[in-house]
């Protein structure tokens, strides 16, 4: 059963691999598919484009899926997000949808739990949800690798200010022409900033990597700055601590990893290291170049992914958006 209200935006990740575009959308298709409408945007001049429209067409049983060809002179020679995010908002503004979460092609979202969260915010002001960081560039602002939520009061204010552009107005953090132009700066215009989406402990919602490297603490000192730089600081646990049990993304899933997380939090897969070890994927053929492997049978690693994992549910999302 489809969550109705929410449209899922996926953007091309600037990682390519492991493996063709093509796979990782499949299992994007196979799983985020069945439940939630989603939107997968193409560029004709990237690679796999063809293969990419070809696997999705094919995975579309429920009809959800919708392949947006990108205006190739918006991405030539090098892949655009921000233009992306103008051509994709302003045309999903023409649907009837509540909500739109932006990600990429490497992004493995619980669709359940975030209609779940999404439910308790508001519909009438504008909101702007997702892993809040700080950065020199824009201030607050959310990950677009771990995937924000934007509602459709925040979607008309940008598509608003965009006609206003193309009619003649200047604005460097709103204008698609502009290298300053951000999400995050074109919201401020309007007092709209990435808001706090984290449980009352401290545990995050969104993540910038898989399970494995949140358990185990492997997480890099940008992030750990970016969290600290906020004011007052949020600190980044290095244990499973940090994750939510109403998890709503990770980051730097690929094919393999994103159907046996989907498999795993679903009650299809037993959470022990004994079973864990042996079939989760390994080597940059399967995880690529920023995910980690399971940390073997044996020790505290293995036992801290083990709890993670354990933690996690899915939530009751049949008819929570509207």
């Amino acid at each position: 059963m489809l969550i109705e209200g929410l449209l899922c935006i996926v953007s091309l990740s600037p990682v390519r691999g492991p493996g063709p575009r093509a796979t990782r959308l499949g299992a994007i298709a196979d799983t985020l598919g069945r439940r939630a409408r989603i939107a997968v945007l193409i560029a004709r001049d990237h690679e796999d484009a063809a293969l990419s429209i070809k696997t999705l067409a094919a995975r579309n049983a429920t009809g959800s899926i919708q392949a947006w060809e990108l205006p190739i002179e918006d991405h030539t020679p090098r892949f655009n997000q921000f233009r992306a995010h103008v051509y994709a908002l302003r045309q999903a503004l023409e649907g009837r949808h509540s909500w739109y979460f932006w990600m990429n092609d490497h992004t493995f979202l619980v669709a359940e739990n975030l209609a779940c969260y999404l439910s308790g915010l508001s519909r009438t002001e504008p909101v702007y949800a997702g892993l809040r960081l700080w950065g020199p560039c824009c201030g607050l602002f959310n990950s677009a690798a771990a995937g924000y939520a934007v509602n459709r009061a925040a979607v008309e204010l940008f598509v608003k200010r965009w006609r206003e552009i193309d009619a003649g107005e200047t604005d460097e953090k709103c204008d698609p022409s502009s290298k300053k132009a951000q999400i995050a700066l074109c919201l401020k215009r309007f007092d709209v900033v990435a808001i706090d989406t984290r449980e009352a402990s401290g545990a995050e919602r969104f993540h910038v990597y898989g399970p494995v490297r949140l358990a185990t603490g492997a997480i890099d000192d940008w992030l750990v700055n970016k969290k600290k730089n906020i004011d007052p600081p949020e600190p980044f646990a290095a244990d499973a601590s940090a994750v939510s049990s109403d998890v709503i993304s990770f980051h730097y899933v690929a094919e393999k990893e994103h159907r046996l997380l989907d498999r795993i939090i679903r009650g299809d897969a037993s959470i022990d290291a004994a079973t864990l070890a042996p079939i989760w994927p390994r080597g940059r053929e399967e995880l690529g170049g920023y995910s980690h492997p399971f940390p073997g049978r044996n020790g505290r690693a293995a036992a801290e992914v083990v709890t993670l994992l354990r933690r996690l549910r899915v939530c009751d999302a049949r008819s929570v958006i509207r």
